[in-house]
């Protein structure tokens, strides 16, 4: 796999996602040069290494600008790693991320300890379109 020059803008819409396909795509991902990565609707039921795979590619892709998910449900607390590995990526680096959008992506809907966890993971733009959030939890 090679990806040339140009750094790769990549989606994975509607592609089951179990361990397996993970393991082929980290692999891909290391080699690549990603600047934009997204997830829609995966269609794997859970349990899979799936957080353990975004995290990955965010701490091995150091131009990833932008990531994005819909109807990719996780658990509050694997976002949770998720922004850790954006904020932990983005302290020292000479990229930023610029946008991180997670739509219809919460079990039950976001947590407050989820929200904050997403905006303070230093992205420049966040989008939440579809969690369930009260406006207590927006205020």
């Amino acid at each position: 796999y090679h990806a040339g020059e140009e750094a790769l803008h990549v989606i994975i819409c509607c592609v089951e996602t179990p361990n397996a396909v993970l393991d082929v795509l980290s692999l891909a991902m290391k080699r690549s040069k990603v600047r934009a990565f997204g997830i829609v609707s995966d269609g794997h039921s859970r349990p899979c290494k799936l957080d353990e795979f975004i995290v990955d590619m965010i701490h091995s892709n150091h131009e990833v600008t932008t990531v994005g998910f819909h109807s990719v449900v996780l658990s509050n607390e694997e976002w949770k790693t998720i922004c850790d590995a954006i904020r932990a990526r983005d302290v020292g680096k000479t990229s930023t991320m610029e946008l991180s959008q997670f739509h219809e992506c919460f079990v039950d809907g976001i947590s407050d300890e989820a929200l904050k966890d997403i905006l303070t993971s230093n992205a420049v733009w966040v989008s939440l379109g579809g969690n369930g959030m009260s406006s207590r939890e927006a205020s």
